[in-house]
């Protein structure tokens, strides 16, 4: 056996790298020297001191707030119990365990990889993810056993913090706020309080819970069950807003639980915001293209922009590092919805308070993604605990909009049994287990059972309301885009390479970059999770098949190679955001994949792993601005020049078109509705030349915007040109 030093929370990779025994797992391809460990099992121990104050208190817990992922602990030789999710806290009773002086306590982290080929996998459990069937059984990020934006990497360890808590024997043990109405005009608003109490045998039918809010107290209650509720009818309150709407007001939300003298014997206390959310959707669009897909926010329709949000990092004890840096993205980006992406874990407390205190709304996926689980009674039980888990921990926050069962996994049906037709609506966990645990927790908030959906309206021949639009990924204004009837889009992207300099730090030194196509050594990046599988190998020559679109011609050198993807990416990105916003009003919402790489890669993110930010970047800042003049492609030789405004006032906008390079186009003064599209002017269309015309707008709202006028394909140097001029690189 092999003692190593480990930082906690920490990884075992990270402990076995910094002792020197498995290489840099950040230089490809060194993620593969790690496929080895992956059956090992890892003992942590550690001593410590406990004080007077905790020996005292009426009950103590060990808690573990992220194992991955089978856990077996012990402390001071006693067997707290056993775990085995890697997503949730768990709480061991370590009150008799605990003893003064000296304490040892001891995790054994066992090889999920080998209990789950041990319990093993019947053929409706599958998984569009070559390497990840094991993934299947373990309750860990799916992203672990290889993805298309992730290495493989099984990881272990103790990632999350370990702490003693010491435990009231008379407390409220749990509380829920959720607003039933909100009224922005009269400053109104209806909360219902539901709250939990553990109590004494004896003398609590003399205590009193007091509600309060922002230090007042607004309700009272005998103390007359173990729970207890309230209808709270609220005046003179500042409502939650989303960004772009209004402020973020968050209010102080207290119970205090009073014993027969008067004295607080405990409280709980939570941030939260006064608002409704609801999810307006239809089964499916009808055979004349009707239907409805999209969030309603305190009564009025509400167009979302945003981002997918993946794994910060494959190690996940590092994920507090990348935090601030990406939180920060989402606010200049202009976004103000954000999808918590299934095959990731459960996002920190920081990251909810951050979109709390921003007037983020989010999109939460279970963490279930692109494979078809299994259905038997003990995975659904597994399934049910960290669902009830998951929605208790996070229904206070006004930011969470809806519950998503899985990602993809009703799709996974149809690439499992091509030409079948085996029905996802029969899938347990998803129509039953997951819709379950919202209804009994979060009763009010929306529940989508898969994203997409694919209902039994959709099922029996209807379109698809909300979808993930990746397709053919030949030409990102052909036909696969323009003609999708998708009321909302939440997953849709398109490659761009890295820098150099970061394509040379992702790689040994003196690796050959180019040719990028064929080349072996770039294959990891690709991201080629084992040596023996190719399903991903195809991403590289995707993306220099985009950038040869775009210009014409098969890049040079690997300079061009980046230039071109960089800029192919770019404008296929805006021109997805854009055409989904000009639809304003059928169209409510478009969220583009994806915001940050979680490892050194070459991906569809717009920033690299490094921080490194690629063309698109400047690009869709420019184009998810609360307000935004965009220019449509020409329809019989004349474009529509269009405002869009997603405020909720009025605007008058004072807008002019100039050409690089080629004088002044149009200029005047348009008045936009409140949450609303308005017609600026007609252009016509250029026939022989490409050109990039600039849109300037002041007024109520200031900002810019440009559009490539023209045929493709479009000079690489030109367009290099015309980006430096507009400053997109300079984001």
């Amino acid at each position: 056996m092999t003692r190593l030093s480990a930082i906690v929370p920490g990884n075992v990779e990270l402990a076995l790298h910094a002792a020197g025994l498995a290489p840099d797992p950040l230089v490809a391809p060194n993620t593969w020297a790690y496929v080895r460990f992956e059956t090992w099992a890892w003992w942590y121990e550690r001593t410590f001191t406990c004080s007077a104050e905790m020996l005292a208190a009426w009950k103590v817990e060990l808690v573990l707030d992220g194992l991955d992922c089978l856990g077996s602990v012990w402390l001071n030789g006693v067997h707290l119990g056993d775990t085995a999710n890697a997503l949730i806290v768990h709480r061991l009773d370590a009150t008799t365990a605990l003893r003064s002086g000296e304490n040892h306590l001891c995790v054994r982290v066992s090889s999920g990889l080998r209990e789950a080929r041990a319990a093993g996998l019947g053929p409706i459990a599958t998984t569009h993810q070559t390497t990840g069937f094991e993934s299947l059984r373990l309750r860990k990020a799916a992203h672990q056993f290889g993805w298309d934006i992730m290495p493989r990497l099984l990881s272990a360890g103790l990632w999350r913090s370990v702490s003693l808590e010491a435990v009231r024997s008379h407390a409220v043990t749990d509380a829920y706020w959720t607003t039933l109405e909100a009224d922005a005009d009269a400053r109104s608003a209806t909360v219902v309080v539901d709250w939990s109490l553990r109590l004494p045998d004896e003398g609590w039918e003399l205590w009193k819970l007091r509600v309060l809010l922002d230090g007042a107290v607004v309700a009272e209650a005998g103390v007359c069950a173990g729970r207890g509720r309230r209808i709270l009818r609220l005046k003179d309150v500042d409502l939650w807003w989303p960004r772009g709407w209004g402020e973020a007001r968050l209010h102080q939300a207290r119970l205090e639980l009073c014993d027969g003298s008067g004295l607080i014997v405990d409280a709980h206390e939570t941030a939260i915001g006064l608002r409704t959310v609801r999810l307006r959707r239809s089964e499916a669009l009808s055979g004349a293209g009707e239907g409805d897909f999209g969030l309603e926010v305190n009564g009025a329709r509400f167009y979302a922009r945003g981002t997918n949000w993946v794994p910060l990092d494959a190690l996940h004890s590092r994920d507090a590092q990348h935090l601030d840096a990406a939180v920060a993205m989402l606010a200049e980006l202009g976004c103000n919805t954000v999808r918590m992406w299934g095959g990731n874990v459960y996002e920190s407390e920081a990251f909810y308070d951050w979109c709390d205190a921003n007037g983020m709304l989010v999109w939460q996926d279970f963490a279930f993604g692109c494979g078809v689980y299994p259905q038997d009674d003990a995975f659904a039980a597994v399934a049910a605990a960290e669902a009830a888990a998951v929605v208790r921990r996070l229904r206070n926050r006004p930011c969470l909009a809806l519950w998503c069962g899985s990602n993809e996994t009703d799709q996974a049906v149809a690439w499992a049994w091509p030409g079948q037709r085996l029905d996802p609506n029969r899938d347990r966990i998803t129509r039953q287990v997951l819709a379950q645990a919202v209804a009994d927790h979060d009763p009010l908030r929306d529940y989508l059972p898969s994203s997409p959906y694919l209902s039994p309206a959709v099922q029996a021949g209807g379109g698809q309301p909300e979808d993930h639009l990746w397709g053919p990924r030949d030409d990102f204004k052909g036909s696969y885009y323009t003609a999708s009837p998708a009321r909302f889009v939440s997953e849709i992207g398109y490659h761009g390479c890295p820098s150099r300099d970061s394509l040379e730090r992702m790689l040994a030194p003196g690796t050959a970059l180019w040719p990028v196509v064929g080349n072996p050594a770039l294959l990891p990046l690709a991201v080629k999770p084992l040596p023996g599988e190719v399903g991903y190998d195809y991403r590289i020559a995707l993306t220099a098949r985009q950038a040869a679109q775009l210009i014409g011609r098969e890049p040079r050198d690997l300079d061009e190679f980046i230039a071109a993807s960089q800029l192919s990416q770019a404008e296929a990105l805006k021109f997805f955001i854009e055409t989904w916003r000009a639809g304003k009003g059928r169209t409510w919402g478009l969220l583009w994949w994806n915001l940050r790489d979680g490892w050194p890669i070459i991906s569809d993110a717009v920033v690299d792993w490094y921080g490194g930010r690629k063309l698109a970047y400047g690009a869709i800042k420019a184009c998810q601005q609360d307000v935004v003049v965009l220019v449509q492609d020409a329809v019989s030789g004349h474009h529509r020049v269009l405002a869009v405004n997603d405020t909720r006032r009025p605007l008058c906008l004072e807008v002019a078109i100039d050409q690089l390079g080629g004088g002044k186009l149009w200029s005047g003064t348009v008045s936009v509705p409140a949450n609303a599209t308005a017609e600026v002017c007609g252009l016509p269309a250029s026939i022989t030349e490409v050109r990039c015309w600039r849109l300037r707008w002041t007024g109520d709202a200031a900002g810019a915007n440009h559009y490539i006028a023209g045929a493709r394909p479009w000079p690489l140097e030109q367009l290099s040109a015309w980006y430096n001029e507009l400053a997109l690189g300079q984001s």
